[in-house]
């Protein structure tokens, strides 16, 4: 199994574990079934980025071993939902499978946030990732912590007021 077929899998045990609905995904109003949104040029990379700077954060300085959660790169195209995708890279892989599953469930938890109507509205986290990446060539492999501000802290924190508001 390539490591873009194994984020893609152990991302769907994560959202199988979550209790991820099927359907009731939307984004700029129109519904999207989970099986689209799972693909190498779709979520996963959002997965796989976020994944690996919780990880990075929990686990950085408890293991001087530590590579990466998902030892993949990111690739900017604007053929994919967020203008990236993920691509095979050479290096390791030392985290297990299941710390790999627990953090992509604590990343799609903070992320999936079902509004009035039961529905995921990922309108704000698809425009957030297109309008900070748009300015990157085509083809470039990008650095998930050269946006960090931009990407994480601001987007989660959007997500996060908007959680509090609904409860």
């Amino acid at each position: 199994m390539s490591k873009i077929e194994e984020s893609i899998y152990l991302s769907a045990i994560a959202a199988k574990a979550l209790k991820v609905p099927e359907n009731g995904f939307l984004i700029e109003e129109q519904p999207l079934d989970k099986n689209l949104l799972f693909q190498e040029d779709t979520l996963i990379p959002v997965f796989v980025s976020l994944s690996n700077i919780l990880g990075e954060i929990l686990l950085h300085n408890t293991n001087e071993n530590y590579d990466s959660v998902y030892p993949l790169n990111l690739e900017k195209t604007k053929e994919s939902l967020c203008f990236v995708k993920v691509v095979e890279n050479n290096s390791k892989n030392s985290v297990p499978n299941s710390l790999k599953v627990l953090l992509t469930m604590e990343v799609m938890d903070s992320l999936f946030i079902p509004n009035q109507e039961n529905k995921i509205d990922l309108t704000h986290l698809v425009r957030t990732w297109r309008e900070v990446l748009s300015p990157i060539k085509e083809g470039q492999v990008i650095n998930i912590k050269d946006f960090y501000e931009s990407l994480v802290i601001k987007n989660l924190e959007i997500l996060s007021k908007e959680y509090k508001l609904k409860k």
